[in-house]
């Protein structure tokens, strides 16, 4: 099971929060729960390097042999048009209502970086 969130530039209808400065971007997302996953403090940042940060903390109500947060993101422009997909980022591995803070690193095309205005956040757990 999957789900898409969008966190827009500026705000819009979406709870979720960003913000930009000349060399730093920045999005925020609000708790979302996919099946027994749940994510919530999630946030990424982008650089006009071309570098990334996402970090967020997860957990599983229910699991037998271990979850994982599956996170991946669309870099979008004004109208909507996805600019960049990352790669997938994995959190550890969870545990039945233990929490885990983590962060991943990773790098996007940078070209696109001043296009950007909203971000959708895909995860799957």
């Amino acid at each position: 099971m999957g789900a898409g969130v969008d966190a827009p530039r500026g705000g819009g209808r979406n709870p979720a929060r960003s913000h930009q400065h000349d060399r730093l971007q920045w999005w925020t997302w609000p708790d979302l729960k996919v099946g027994d996953c749940h994510q919530t403090g999630g946030w990424l940042r982008l650089y006009a390097d071309g570098k990334l940060t996402f970090s967020a903390r997860t957990w599983s109500d229910h699991t037998f042999s271990g979850d994982i947060w599956h996170a991946r993101f669309q870099l979008k422009n004004s109208p909507g048009q996805t600019l960049f997909t990352t790669g997938t980022y994995d959190s550890p591995t969870m545990w039945a209502s233990k929490q885990v803070d983590w962060t991943a690193n990773g790098t996007f095309e940078p070209s696109v970086y001043a296009a950007t205005t909203a971000v959708t956040q895909w995860a799957s757990c």
